[in-house]
């Protein structure tokens, strides 16, 4: 023998779990949390040094090529920020030309909501000095992280003073959360 259910009850209780669904996929982002996203941007070219093998005569590959004009100028590595999300690679400021260009190599972070690449006006990589500045507004957003994993490359306004901005953060705007930063410095 069941217990009769009122179809009033059933309608609440579907809204209720229409509303929780709503709040962990659409607002939480949690779906983000059991995906990733690979980029592989195309990276600018580098000289390649020639082959040490002195038994065997050189071939094309071997020889070095002209060297590119893309000059590396700022470097850090990925410090984790709130201890709730792992981060590792690197940060990178290129310059070709006149394009500058920042460049995430060998970049892994845990993944989620409204993410965002900042250029932070902190002194170091550590969480309450980024979270601090940022609530600030000490920042330059450059764009939406392309993707939680791989190499990507993002362009740099030209009127950008680096050296005011030297922190590159993973920030979740959504929550106000430091994924993880990188400090650039001259290599």
């Amino acid at each position: 023998y069941f217990m009769r259910i009122s179809p009033f009850r059933i309608i609440v209780a579907c809204l209720v779990a229409m509303a929780l669904l709503w709040l962990l996929f659409g607002y939480f982002g949690v779906q983000a949390l059991f995906t990733n996203t690979t980029v592989n941007d195309p990276l600018p070219p580098t000289s390649k040094e020639p082959s040490s093998n002195a038994l065997t005569s050189p071939t094309p590959s071997d020889l070095p090529t002209t060297p590119s004009s893309t000059q590396t100028a700022l470097r850090g590595d990925f410090m984790q920020g709130d201890s709730t999300y792992r981060i590792k690679g690197s940060a990178r400021v290129v310059t070709e030309g006149e394009t500058r260009t920042l460049i995430l190599s060998d970049f892994d972070v845990t993944n989620g909501p409204d993410l965002f690449v900042y250029l932070v006006a902190a002194s170091s990589t550590e969480n309450s000095d980024v979270k601090e500045r940022t609530s600030q507004g000490r920042f330059v957003q450059l764009a939406t992280l392309k993707g939680n994993r791989g190499n990507q490359t993002y362009a740099l306004p030209a009127d950008l003073d680096v050296s005011n901005y030297p922190v590159v953060s993973i920030w979740c705007r959504r929550f106000s959360r430091n994924f993880g930063s990188a400090l650039l410095g001259t290599e």
